[in-house]
């Protein structure tokens, strides 16, 4: 790549001028002196020119310009990559990574154009709307998981819709299907939480240090989760599935926990063990009159009182 063959030229001690560069490599003298350019900005090469000698060379003989060579499977991977991040209104990493990209594009033009065509013909993604984040807040969260600093945060509810403040020990960020997460240890609660990124209102360092619980792992925190949610509370879950919707239902692995017992007329009992009632309960209630929930009793009682209540409305 041009590059590479520039470094090797300029390192080998021959002084080599653009016009020599560009008759070599077959590209014009521009767009060798825009690729020199490019090494002293973007990789920090030490690169001068000599009026006497009429040629380039290093000050610093020690350089060494690490790169990869991409062929066209890397180059359709990282075109793959650059429409799969754009998946969100709600991106705070949008300005790395179109600089990243920039420099990919700037680097392989036709040959990276060509698979940037190739993916966008041929491949989609289609993921949810999600809630939008001050990237502000986002990259103090970030900065403060870093560097173990705690927040004093004003935080909004979902529940009750009120803003309060807060003391938190940030532990990490996690982003479930477009929504980023934050989790951890609220002073308040006394225990580690999931935040919601688009309700914090505003979050300030507190320039104290603090230490992660050595017992916390993010895997574990969601490990028996249905979804995003820790509710502290595991509950085991029997739901009835009619031969409809069976067959699409014993096609995914809803839960780490999940045991599917077949029965002779082509219905399916779905057994879990899940954290927390409130996930279960909606996803449940999305299958309408094809799934009948047999236990847990209480949460039987709670989605017959649910729908009851929607039904009247109706009415």
């Amino acid at each position: 790549m041009r590059m590479a063959f520039i470094d090797m030229e300029i390192s080998r001690g021959n002084f080599p001028g653009a016009e020599k560069l560009s008759k070599e490599y077959q590209v014009s003298t521009k767009t060798i002196k825009r690729t020199i350019e490019f090494m002293k900005t973007f990789y920090n090469a030490p690169i001068k020119y000599d009026r006497k000698i009429n040629g380039y060379y290093y000050t610093d003989k020690k350089f060494k310009l690490l790169q990869f060579d991409f062929d066209d499977k890397d180059l359709h991977t990282l075109a793959l990559l650059n429409k799969a991040v754009k998946f969100s209104n709600a991106n705070p990493f949008d300005e790395n990574l179109n600089s990243f990209f920039n420099k990919i594009y700037y680097i392989y033009k036709d040959r990276y154009s060509i698979q940037l065509k190739d993916v966008e013909d041929n491949i989609s993604f289609r993921i949810r709307i999600s809630r939008l984040i001050n990237n502000d807040i986002f990259v103090k969260l970030n900065n403060a998981i870093t560097d173990c600093e705690s927040l004093e945060c004003f935080y909004r509810t979902a529940y009750t819709g009120r803003t309060g403040k807060r003391m938190l020990d940030p532990y990490h960020i996690v982003n479930d299907k477009g929504e980023w997460y934050l989790i951890g240890f609220c002073h308040k609660d006394k225990m580690i939480k999931l935040f919601s990124v688009s309700r914090f209102e505003s979050v300030e360092l507190c320039g104290l240090q603090f230490t992660p619980e050595e017992k916390f792992d993010v895997d574990k925190f969601f490990e028996d989760s249905f979804g995003i949610f820790n509710e502290h509370k595991i509950i085991k879950v029997k739901i009835y599935f009619e031969k409809g919707s069976a067959s699409y239902v014993k096609e995914k692995i809803w839960h780490s926990s999940q045991v599917i017992k077949e029965n002779p007329d082509g219905s399916i009992i779905l057994e879990m063990k899940v954290n927390g009632s409130s996930e279960i309960k909606h996803w449940i209630l999305s299958w309408g009159k094809n799934c009948i929930l047999l236990s847990p009793k209480k949460l039987v009682t709670e989605i017959k009182n649910d729908l009851s209540t929607a039904l009247k409305k109706y009415e």
